[in-house]
């Protein structure tokens, strides 16, 4: 049987670093470990036995699932454009105008956020342009 101590080094769970990683045992009930010092974040905690903690599952992010959404969305777009008018910051453009950028290619205009300013799903997301200048 292991004697554990303060002081001594100790494999826990950590919260903040979301690993089991070594600790230093801060504090002692009786001969159980009650806190620990983590080694790498320097958070103090409660121990958490690191055999005991189950890995947590992976979830598909919201943003991954957004930019599914958007691609989608993008993609029947650009699909139903009758012609792309190119992008200049002097142009006007207003709210489903499919647009042709020199660096981010074709876009639907989504939103208009100022008299200057429009925001334009590309392939690759959004992206804040100025217009009418």
């Amino acid at each position: 049987m292991t004697m554990y101590s303060v002081g001594k080094e100790v494999v826990s769970y950590c919260g903040k670093c979301k690993l089991s990683l070594g600790h230093i045992i801060a504090s002692m009930l009786s001969d159980k470990i009650d806190k620990v010092v983590c080694k790498t974040c320097n958070s103090t905690h409660k121990h958490k036995d690191a055999s005991a903690v189950k890995p947590r599952k992976m979830v598909l992010g919201t943003k991954v699932r957004a930019k599914a959404a958007n691609d989608d969305h993008w993609k029947s777009a650009i699909e139903k454009a009758a012609q792309f008018l190119p992008y200049t910051p002097q142009n006007h453009f207003k709210l489903g105008d499919t647009i042709e950028h020199t660096k981010f290619g074709q876009g639907l205009v989504e939103k208009l956020i100022d008299a200057d300013k429009i925001e334009v799903l590309f392939r690759e997301g959004y992206k804040t342009l100025v217009h009418g200048k």
